[in-house]
């Protein structure tokens, strides 16, 4: 399975990118936790103050805005996600189609069809 994490400005311009193969993962939940921590991580040194993290996962969203503890196959991602968010001054998580998704969909499956 790949990840594909695309950071915007507040213009809707392309500024950061990543795209990973993650070997071992076969739970696209799973994925979609990795993709978040991977772009909570992503933002911290670029000195960011404010992040919305949009993703396609419309559970994954739901625990990551939920106080209650998760004690799913995410909850300790979904954990070091909302622990991380912190270090910003504000951040969200908002749902959205996999079609306004589709260049983080694309870098995902780019990923996963790549060579180990």
């Amino acid at each position: 399975m790949g990840i594909g994490v695309v950071a915007r400005d507040e213009y809707g311009s392309c500024i950061a990118w990543i795209s990973r193969r993650m070997n071992k993962v076969r739970h696209d939940e799973l994925a979609e936790a990795w993709a978040a921590l991977e772009a909570i991580q992503l933002a911290i040194p670029q000195g960011w103050s404010s992040v919305i993290l949009k993703g396609d996962c419309p559970t994954l969203i739901t625990k990551l805005q939920s106080p209650n503890q998760d004690y799913s196959v995410v909850g300790t991602l979904v954990s070091n996600i909302q622990a991380t968010v912190g270090a910003f001054s504000s951040w969200s998580f908002s749902f959205v189609k996999r079609i306004c998704n589709a260049d983080a969909h694309a870098l995902a499956k780019s990923a996963s069809s790549s060579a180990s």
